[in-house]
């Protein structure tokens, strides 16, 4: 910096101070510098634009904090950083954490996929966990008065049953006379045409067992009778979001999807859907 005045000419102002020099300046030259040998800068890092949460040992979840890198990195697109965070505050000791961290972990598109119907299995292990739920999907069906409904149903287990897994392969036929060998075909077990699906009555009743502690979940629900209408009835679609065998915990984000258009390829429904159509469900298990 120049010790010299500021203006020179006729415009000049005589009684302007002159600039502070020595002293004074070196705060600033010392901070440049440090700025010019910083290793971020000397390696060419961009710095890092949302906030860096720093947990200490034994501390309570920070869970303000992680919220709002999360919400920064979601800004930014870096979804691969902002998942794991999210499910990270879903194991938060709050109920409302909780409950955003599945709301947003819905409006991201994480879900913890579901055998189809009449099938089961083992869930995918929560992150950081090393065990699974087990879970049987089934159909369901009940009339009231005049009309009908339709959906279907989840039972979750936090131990897996003892049964027998559906082997890969079926046999459909012997080879040539004589060869004595059967022809395998690869298959899921359960696709004969003959046996129709099973369907149970009545619908689920969204608790916990009291005696063998399993969840009855109920995943969908829809009038039939509104099925042909320019408007649904009763239309509801459940997402599990969190299926963690260590808590025992399982988040659930329901979709009311009740008067709004029919299915139609031409008019999809928007995603997520508003707030007051959307319902947090949490589940304990045994």
């Amino acid at each position: 910096m120049s010790c010299r005045p500021l203006f020179r000419g006729p415009r000049a102002t005589p009684a302007a101070p002159a600039p502070h020099c020595g002293r004074a300046a070196a705060p600033l030259v010392l901070l440049l510098l440090a700025a010019a040998t910083s290793p971020a800068a000397a390696q060419g890092e961009p710095t890092d634009p949302c906030p860096i949460v720093r947990e200490e040992p034994g501390a309570a979840l920070p869970s303000r904090a992680l919220r709002e890198r999360a919400r920064c990195l979601e800004a930014q697109g870096r979804l691969e950083e902002a998942v794991p965070l999210l499910y990270r505050l879903a194991l938060a000791p709050e109920a409302t954490v909780r409950e955003r961290a599945y709301l947003a972990l819905y409006r991201l598109g994480q879900e913890v996929a579901l055998p189809p119907v009449g099938e089961a299995g083992a869930l995918p292990a929560a992150p950081g966990c090393l065990r699974s739920l087990w879970v049987d999907r089934y159909a369901w069906a009940e009339r009231r008065g005049l009309g009908a409904r339709s959906g279907s149903g989840a039972l979750l287990f936090s131990t897996v049953p003892d049964v027998e897994p559906t082997p890969p392969y079926e046999e459909v036929e012997w080879s040539q006379p004589g060869a004595g060998l059967p022809l395998l075909r690869q298959g899921s077990g359960d696709e004969r045409q003959d046996e129709p699906l099973a369907v149970e009555t009545g619908r689920p009743e969204d608790r916990v067992s009291d005696t063998g502690g399993a969840l009855d979940l109920l995943v969908s629900a829809r009038d039939e009778a509104a099925q042909e209408d320019a408007v649904r009835g009763e239309d509801l679609a459940c997402t599990v979001i969190v299926a963690d065998a260590c808590s025992g915990r399982v988040g659930v984000v329901c979709e009311d999807r009740g008067g709004l258009p029919a299915p139609s390829e031409d008019v999809p429904l928007p995603f997520p859907l508003p707030p007051e159509r959307l319902e947090v469900k949490e589940f304990q298990l045994p």
